[in-house]
Formats: C-alpha cells, sequence, structure tokens
C-alpha cells in the first residue's frame, strides 16, 4: 500500500509537470471547498465493565441497538503493546471484537484504562463499523461508522465544565480512525475512499 502511495505521488507530480509543459489548458479547475456543519450523533453508547469484561452497546442510525463484549465476541485482544498507563495502580487493555449477525457484520476497536483498586472507576474508548448484510469486512467504504468515549464519570446530560481560557498538556497513548477520500486527480481511485487507524503517544 506504502509503495502504492509513493507511485501515485510520483505520477501526480511528473502529471502536474506535464501539466505545466503544456500551458494553462492541461491545467484542473479549482475544486471547491465544502463548509462543514456540526451535527448532533444518531446515536448514543454505554459501556459497562465488570469482572474484567467490557460490555458496548453499539446503536445504528436506524435505532437497533447491539451488544458487544470481549468474552463472546473477542477476535483479538492485548496489553502489551499500549503505552504504560500515567495514573499509578492503572491497567489498560486493548481489543477488536467481531459480531456476524444476520442484518450485517460489526468491527469494533475498543481500549480500556482502569484503577486495579476500584475496577468501576474506567474509561473506554474506541470506534466501530456497521456492515450492511452481505457485505465483507474489508468493504469499508459500505459501513457505517461509529467512535465512543465512555465511563463511569461521564454523563452526556451533564457534561463536564471546561475552562474558556488557560493551557493544558496531555501525556499517554492517542489513537483514532480517519477516512480519506480519493479526490478526482486519483485516477482509478478517484471517488474512493480508504480507513486508516492510527496511533501513538503524546508526551
Amino acid at each position: 500500500m506504502r509503495d502504492q502511495r509513493m507511485l501515485m505521488v510520483v505520477m501526480a507530480g511528473w502529471m502536474m509537470a506535464l501539466s505545466g509543459c503544456l500551458g494553462s489548458g492541461g491545467s484542473l479547475p479549482p475544486v471547491e471547498i465544502p463548509t462543514l456543519t456540526a451535527v448532533p450523533q444518531p446515536f448514543r453508547t454505554g459501556t459497562t465493565f465488570a469482572d474484567g469484561v467490557l460490555s458496548i452497546d453499539v446503536r445504528s442510525p436506524d435505532g437497533r441497538t447491539r451488544t458487544l463484549d470481549t468474552v463472546r465476541h473477542r477476535e483479538w485482544e492485548s496489553g502489551l503493546f499500549l503505552p504504560r498507563p500515567v495514573q499509578p495502580n492503572h491497567s489498560s487493555r486493548e481489543w477488536i471484537l467481531g459480531d456476524n449477525y444476520y442484518d450485517g457484520k460489526i468491527l469494533l476497536y475498543a481500549l480500556v484504562d482502569w484503577d486495579n483498586a476500584d475496577p468501576t472507576d474506567y474509561l473506554a474508548a474506541g470506534w466501530w463499523l456497521i456492515y450492511p448484510p452481505d457485505v465483507p469486512f474489508f468493504a469499508f467504504e459500505a459501513a457505517t461508522r461509529g467512535v465512543f468515549l465512555d465511563g463511569p464519570e461521564l454523563d452526556p446530560a451533564n457534561p463536564p465544565d471546561l475552562p474558556l481560557t488557560g493551557t493544558a498538556t496531555y501525556v499517554g497513548g492517542m489513537g483514532g480512525l480517519y477516512t480519506y477520500q480519493y479526490g478526482r486527480g486519483w485516477g482509478e481511485l478517484a471517488d474512493s475512499s480508504e480507513i486508516t487507524e492510527f496511533a501513538g503517544v503524546v508526551r
């Protein structure tokens, strides 16, 4: 995939140079930049973490809910690739969960950090993909995407007060999922998209 991207970049650069040599007739018209409007997510996610088992309620845009947990739906789990928890006496673990139901598949990534002295004090975050029936899991473009951040201290009805001024410093692990939409100048990739996960450590 990296070699393909590099090849596409080289080819794009060559075509831009060629269009410059041919004059203005080879240039593309400007691309309109869309206006982004914030909209509320059509779903909410609830989690529980008890006896080391994480359960996640996955709500689809049409209102249906399916609950996945780290016992019945575990595809992969690990604690070895995560950075050391910043808070004393805390542990963390990550999972990939999967569900193959009659009305479609779900692929879900979850990360949890908890207090060993009180495991009910936890913070869970992650993302999911909900697929229509008969769509393979690698067809990311067809999936409905969602993200979640949940824990006992987070109440959407009573969000915490955040300061309006000042600065903050964050340390520890971070990650996410993003979609890149290929534009019309990408040849056979035009109008397709790619979903990529990223992770790192904020120091």
